[in-house]
């Protein structure tokens, strides 16, 4: 019950600060989604006040913003400081207990992945555009996540016969609009823990039963939104691995 109050005071706040913010709001229609299947009581993202979040979650909160998308790796190592890894086309960093991988396209950044474990906590209100500050501490659910960023279209590389070429995932992205300068905003897991393999196996059952298996071997599920409802239904209370925001989020494969 607590951790569900918690939530609500997130969603609360996200909602309050779009009404401030018309243009940016998230999608009402992911709340409303949501609203029949809450979400997990285990979740520890919050809603803190604006004192409270400027002296415990400030750590990367500067560069959980839009403009830190064509930004410079440079300027987002005024906050990240040195990294622990890097090649040409990434980098990786380790700042008050989160895990931040950057990508760059043609040396500016295309994409931040955070790492949603336990200790790590930030404001996403860079990228949900309210006044209110909407603090994440630790694992966020599927649910979550479109309570706070609306409705997203789940894409999968592939749900059966995926070989052992890389890890399969899923992605739930809320596409960018000119708005926020078209930038998208994901959750993003990786098939390798029991439930989200649990959920994916689900997620290709049904999708089979009513397409048949060529159309999920080819992934054409990743060419419509049609199937969204049953995704979302099943990846309701599953955690999110990492919260990403870039450009051309999410696999696009489809047959």
């Amino acid at each position: 019950m607590q951790s569900t109050g918690r939530l609500i005071a997130l969603v609360t706040a996200a909602l309050l600060g779009a009404c401030q913010n018309p243009g940016e709001a998230p999608s009402s229609q992911g709340a409303e989604a949501m609203s029949a299947d809450p979400p997990s009581s285990t979740s520890t993202a919050q809603a803190v006040g604006a004192t409270e979040a400027a002296t415990t979650a400030p750590g990367i909160t500067p560069i959980v913003a839009l403009d830190s998308i064509g930004a410079t790796k440079e300027f987002l190592e005024r906050t990240l400081g040195e990294s622990t890894y890097e090649t040409p086309d990434e980098a990786r960093y380790t700042v008050d207990g989160c895990d931040v991988s950057v990508g760059f396209h043609d040396r500016a950044v295309s994409m931040i992945s955070i790492d949603l474990q336990e200790g790590c906590r930030f404001d996403v209100s860079g990228l949900t555009g309210t006044q209110s500050d909407v603090v994440i501490d630790g694992p966020l659910t599927f649910g979550e996540f479109e309570q706070l960023f609306g409705e997203a279209d789940y894409r999968a590389p592939c749900l059966a016969s995926c070989g052992n070429a890389y890890d399969p995932y899923v992605d739930a992205v809320v596409g960018g609009s000119r708005a926020n300068g078209v930038i998208d905003v994901s959750a993003h897991s990786v098939f390798v823990n029991d439930s989200v393999i649990q959920a994916a196996n689900e997620w290709r059952d049904e999708l089979t039963a009513e397409r048949g298996e060529d159309y999920v071997f080819e992934t054409q599920f990743n060419c419509t939104r049609e199937h969204n409802a049953v995704a979302r239904r099943i990846f309701a209370r599953i955690e999110v691995h990492s919260l990403q925001f870039g450009r051309e989020l999410g696999t696009y494969e489809c047959g």
